[in-house]
């Protein structure tokens, strides 16, 4: 029950969850009612030029109209297909009219309390529970260049985040980030779109460009990036090995625009 719960939730679009979504769900729902009533006038005439070209179709249509059950459970059939294909492509370019220039809102935090879902060690290490850890919460990566299996001794951490993620809106994705004093370990908020099948990401973005070892201080890093048609982002925390300690504290999405 639990797991179904998740699933619909997950399934809801994130603009429906927040408080500022009501007048775009009234518009969309606006929208669905007149287009509903173009259909229903179009279905008239439609039937009309039938029975008077095709004399079978009117007859047939008579005998259907006559059973009230059928014809009831019909509408509630079409009515809801309407609802499904339809009302969510309108309310989404309401809403996105509507929210042009609001302030960012937040779709995705982890504090790193638990595994939401993170894949640790991508790349293939030699010692996973050292290299790639959660301690405290805050999300470790500690590794030699002799642990990492990697050509370029590289590695780290990767989120797929699906929920609210939609073509043509912008995201900025922040995470906080530090390092153990003389560390040589160097660290990169690296993010593409998901991957459909085997092909690999469309588009990809590194900040900083190149391989950093971070302050000693929680610093913050944070970058925007425009969902492709795969609606959707994955997150990698890459790191290169070497000595010391890289700490990630928190990690946030956030819908700008």
């Amino acid at each position: 029950m639990i797991k179904i719960i998740e699933f619909f939730k997950g399934a809801i679009p994130f603009e429906i969850k927040r408080s500022t979504s009501t007048i775009s769900v009234l518009l969309a729902l606006i929208a669905i009612g007149f287009l509903s009533k173009i259909g229903e006038w179009l279905f008239e005439k439609i039937t009309l030029l039938l029975k008077l070209s095709l004399p079978f179709i009117g007859n047939f249509y008579s005998w259907a109209t006559s059973i009230t059950y059928q014809i009831s459970l019909l509408a509630i059939i079409f009515y809801v297909l309407g609802l499904v294909i339809l009302i969510f492509p309108i309310y989404r370019k309401i809403d996105k009219f509507f929210m042009q220039g609001r302030n960012k809102e937040l779709i995705f935090k982890d504090d790193f309390s638990t595994n939401q879902g993170w894949q640790l060690n991508y790349w293939g290490t030699t010692n996973p529970a050292k290299t790639n850890r959660f301690e405290n919460s805050t999300m470790i990566f500690e590794a030699s260049e002799d642990e990492l299996q990697n050509e370029n001794k590289e590695f780290g951490a990767y989120y797929d985040l699906k929920n609210g993620i939609y073509e043509g809106y912008t995201y900025e994705v922040c995470c906080k980030v530090k390092s153990d004093p003389d560390t040589t370990m160097k660290f990169q908020l690296w993010l593409h779109d998901n991957v459909i099948g085997n092909r690999s990401s469309m588009r990809t973005k590194k900040v900083p460009e190149e391989l950093e070892t971070p302050s000693n201080e929680f610093k913050e890093i944070k970058t925007n990036f425009v969902a492709t048609a795969t609606n959707g982002i994955r997150i990698h925390l890459h790191n290169k090995g070497g000595f010391g300690k890289i700490y990630v504290k928190e990690v946030a999405v956030y819908k700008v625009s």
